[in-house]
C-alpha cells in the first residue's frame, strides 16, 4: 500500500524506547578503512613521503589528528582529502538535516557515475569511506523543513493543511527515501551496518534493496509493513544468499492498513537468505492489544528447512514463533555453537514444552531468562540442565519464594563456573539466607541485585551494607558490584522518598560545587539540593570503601545512583571508590519532557509497567500518591458541564502536585473566562478553539 500524506506525521513524534539508559555503552566508531580501500585501489598520486608510509601507519596517523588539523590537511590534495574522509565519514547519521540532504545528493550522483563506469567513481568516492549508516530522522527537522507542527496544525485552514502535508510526503516519502534505496546497494561498496530507526511503513522494492547491498549487520527497529510479501534476490545473487552477520528483527504490521495482514513472510524470507551465515539474531516485533500478531516460522512445508550453523547469539524475548521454527535455532545437532541466549521459556504452552524437554545446550554460556513471571512451582528443568553457564540474569523482579528456596540453591549447588549473576526481588528485601547462598558462587566476578518497586519514583529496598558486605565479603573475586533500586533511611523522611524529598540531614555549610564555582547566588530550595547531594554522595563513597576494603579485586560498583571506579590513592588509604559522575544517574532515567500539562479531557490512569506486560492495572492517589509533579490543569475535574465520566477527572487530578482546576466542560480555559478557574493565579493564556 502506497504512503499517504498523514504518515508525515508519525515522523513528528520522537520514539521512545521504554528501557534503560545506555549508561557506559557508548557506540563504538567502528575501525577505519585503508587507504588503499577507500581509494578504491588507486595508488596515491601524491609524491609526499606521508603516502609512502605502509597504510597500517597511515591509518594509525590519520585516527590520531586533531579535528582542526584533519581540516587543514584535507584541503593539500585529493590524497589528503580522501584520508580524512575516511575518518570523518566511517560513521553517518541520516537526520533529515541540511547535512543530510547534502550527503544524500553526493551518495546519489556518485551512485550514477558508479552505474555508468563499470561500478567505480572517476574520482575518489565520499561513499568508499562509509562504513557505517544510521537512518534516524530528526523530528525537528521535519517540522523546520515543511513547515509542519503537530502543536498548529490544527491551526491552519484545511486547504493549507494539505498542502503543506502533501509537499512534505512527496519530499521525504517521493525523493528521499526512494534516494536511500538507491545509493544503498549502488553507492556504498564498503558499508557494513545499517540501523534503520525511522518509524514507518517500508515498501518491498525497499527491502529488495536492501538485500543487494554490502551490509553485514543490519538493525531494523520498530519498522512496520502493510504488505504481505518475501524479499527477492536477483538470479545473480540467489545463490549466495543474503550474507547478513547480525539482524535485529522488530517488525510489526502497520495498525493503519486497511487490512490485517502478516509479518511471517517477510520475516521468514529474511531468515531463509541470511540463515548460513547469521552468527547474532535479535527477533522481536511490537507486542499489543493495538497490534496484529502472527506466530512466526522459518520452517516452509515443501521447501529444505534452513540451517543456521554459525548462530552464537539468539534473543527471542517473548516473540511467538512455532515450535519447529524454535528446533531449527536451538538444534540438538553435536556442532551448535549457540553461546548466548535471551528468551522467555513460558511464554507460550508450545515453547513452555520444548524448552522443559531441550536439555543440555553444552556450547551454551550466557542466559537470559527474559520471564515477567516465574510460577513458585517451575520445574526449572532448561536451567538444571545447564550449569555450565557462565552468565544467568533474570532482567525482571521474581518473588522470594522462587528465588530464594528453588533458584539459588540449584545456582550454589551445581553452578561452579558461574561468573556474572543479575538478580531482582518483588519483596522489598533480600533474605539473610539469599544472600548466603550468593555468597558461596566462589567463582562470581559480577553481581547486580535489586529489590522493591523497579520503575518511577518509589524506591522501597532499603538497603542494609553492612549485612551485603558480611556475605558477599566472601566472593574475593568479585570485580563489579551493582545495586539497583537502593534507597536510606536517613532522619524522618520515608525511604520510598529519599530520591525525591533530598531532605539534608544536617543543615551545615554547603561546599562550593566540584569546579570551584561560587554558589552564593543559589536560592534556598538549590542549596538544600546542593547541600543533600554532597551528604549522600559522601554518604555512598564511604560505604563503597568498605567494599574496597574487603574485595582485593573490585574495579567498579554502583549504588546509591553513583556509578563508581576504583582507584590507587597512593597514599596509606591505598585503594578507593571514585564516583564516574559529577550527577547522579539513576539508571531508569524518566527525565520530564513537559514543564506543564493541561487536561481536556481524562481518564483512570493506568500503570505502565502493567501494560508492558500485557496487565491492566489502575492507579489512585491513595495506592500510588503522587505521580505528576509538574503544573497541571484540569478541565474535567469538577467541571459542571462534565456530565458523561464526572468521577475520572478526580482520579487523575488527585495524583497532581500542582493543580490547576475548572469548572466548565470541554471549553479551553483562559483569562478570556477566569470565573472558570480556581487555584490559578497565573492561568495559561489560551486561545479560543486552541486545543
Amino acid at each position: 500500500m502506497a504512503s499517504r500524506p498523514e504518515d508525515v506525521l508519525g515522523l513528528l513524534i520522537p520514539m521512545f524506547s521504554g528501557s534503560k539508559d545506555d549508561y557506559g555503552k557508548d557506540v563504538v566508531p567502528p575501525c577505519l578503512l585503508s587507504f588503499d580501500r577507500v581509494n578504491e585501489g588507486r595508488p596515491p598520486k601524491s609524491t609526499a613521503m606521508l603516502f609512502q608510509l605502509p597504510f597500517e601507519i597511515l591509518g594509525a596517523i590519520n585516527q590520531r589528528l586533531h579535528p582542526t588539523s584533519m581540516a587543514s590537511l584535507a584541503l593539500v590534495n585529493t590524497d589528503c582529502r580522501q584520508l580524512t574522509r575516511s575518518r570523518r565519514f566511517a560513521s553517518v547519521k541520516l537526520d533529515y538535516s541540511d547535512e543530510s540532504m547534502w550527503l544524500v545528493q553526493m551518495l546519489l550522483k556518485e551512485g550514477e557515475e558508479r552505474r555508468e563506469n563499470n561500478g567505480l567513481t572517476l574520482l575518489p568516492s565520499l561513499g568508499a569511506c562509509i562504513r557505517r549508516l544510521q537512518i534516524a530522522t530528526d523530528p525537528q527537522n521535519v517540522s523546520s523543513r515543511h513547515n509542519i507542527d503537530l502543536a498548529t496544525l490544527g491551526d491552519i485552514g484545511e486547504d493549507a493543511k494539505k498542502q503543506r502535508l502533501g509537499n512534505a510526503h512527496a519530499g521525504f516519502f517521493g525523493s528521499y527515501i526512494p534516494a536511500i534505496q538507491y545509493i544503498l546497494p549502488h553507492a556504498l561498496p564498503h558499508l557494513e551496518l545499517l540501523d534503520w530507526e525511522d518509524k514507518i511503513s517500508i515498501p518491498r522494492s525497499f527491502f529488495n534493496a536492501l538485500a543487494c547491498s554490502s551490509i553485514q549487520h543490519l538493525k531494523l527497529y520498530r519498522i512496520s509493513i502493510d504488505e504481505e510479501f518475501g524479499i527477492e534476490l536477483p538470479g545473480a545473487l540467489a545463490h549466495r544468499g543474503w550474507p547478513l552477520r547480525t539482524l535485529h528483527l522488530e517488525l510489526h504490521w502497520n495498525p493503519f492498513a486497511r487490512d490485517k495482514g502478516r509479518i511471517s513472510p517477510m520475516c521468514t524470507s529474511i531468515l531463509r537468505h541470511c540463515a548460513p551465515t547469521l552468527e547474532s539474531l535479535t527477533w522481536t516485533t511490537l507486542r499489543g492489544a493495538y497490534i496484529y500478531e502472527d506466530i512466526q516460522s522459518v520452517d516452509l512445508e515443501g521447501l529444505e528447512p534452513p540451517r543456521f550453523a554459525h548462530l552464537r547469539d539468539l534473543k527471542l524475548g517473548r516473540l511467538k514463533v512455532s515450535d519447529s521454527t524454535l528446533g531449527l535455532l536451538l538444534h540438538s545437532e553435536p556442532q551448535i555453537r549457540l553461546q548466548v541466549l535471551d528468551v522467555d521459556t513460558d511464554s507460550d504452552p508450545v515453547r513452555a514444552q520444548f524448552f522443559k524437554s531441550r536439555g543440555t545446550i553444552n556450547s551454551l554460556e550466557t542466559f537470559v531468562w527474559y520471564a515477567l513471571r516465574v510460577p513458585g512451582d517451575h520445574t526449572l528443568s532448561f536451567l538444571r540442565s545447564n550449569p555450565q553457564l557462565s552468565k544467568f540474569s533474570i532482567p525482571f523482579s521474581q518473588s522470594s519464594d522462587l528465588l530464594e528456596t528453588r533458584l539459588l540453591p540449584i545456582l550454589s549447588k551445581s553452578f561452579q563456573k558461574l561468573t556474572s549473576l543479575a538478580l531482582s526481588w518483588q519483596d522489598v528485601s533480600i533474605s539473610n539466607s539469599a544472600l548466603e547462598h550468593i555468597g558461596t558462587l566462589q567463582s562470581l566476578q559480577q553481581l547486580c541485585l535489586s529489590a522493591g518497586e523497579q520503575f518511577g519514583w518509589k524506591h522501597e529496598w532499603v538497603i542494609e551494607h553492612r549485612t551485603m558486605r558480611k556475605y558477599l565479603g566472601k566472593l574475593q573475586g568479585l570485580r563489579r558490584i551493582a545495586f539497583e533500586r537502593d534507597t536510606y533511611r536517613i532522619g524522618r523522611v520515608n525511604a520510598e522518598h529519599y530520591y525525591e524529598i533530598r531532605a539534608p540531614e544536617t543543615l551545615g555549610d554547603a561546599e562550593d560545587g566540584e569546579d570551584g564555582e561560587d554558589a552564593g547566588d543559589e536560592d534556598p530550595d538549590q542549596r538544600m539540593d546542593r547541600l543533600w547531594e554532597q551528604q549522600h554522595r559522601k554518604r555512598i563513597l564511604s560505604e563503597a570503601d568498605e567494599y574496597v576494603r574487603l574485595l582485593p579485586e573490585l574495579q567498579w560498583l554502583y549504588f546509591g545512583q553513583i556509578p563508581m571506579s576504583v582507584a590507587d590513592s597512593g597514599g596509606p588509604r591505598g585503594r578507593k571508590a571514585v564516583a564516574l559522575s559529577g550527577e547522579r544517574d539513576s539508571y531508569m532515567v524518566f527525565a520530564p519532557v513537559f514543564r506543564c500539562a493541561v487536561f481536556f479531557s481524562s481518564g483512570i490512569p493506568a500503570d505502565l509497567w502493567a501494560l508492558i506486560t500485557g496487565r491492566t492495572q489502575l492507579m489512585s492517589a491513595e495506592t500510588d500518591r503522587v505521580m505528576i509533579k509538574e503544573p497541571t490543569a484540569h478541565k474535567c475535574r469538577w467541571g459542571k458541564n462534565n456530565r458523561l465520566y464526572p468521577t475520572f477527572g478526580p482520579v487523575l487530578s488527585d495524583m497532581c502536585e500542582k493543580e490547576t482546576l475548572s469548572e466548565g466542560g470541554h471549553e479551553v480555559p483562559g483569562r478570556r473566562d477566569p470565573m472558570t478557574l480556581t487555584g490559578a493565579p497565573n492561568a495559561p493564556d489560551y486561545d479560543e478553539g486552541r486545543n
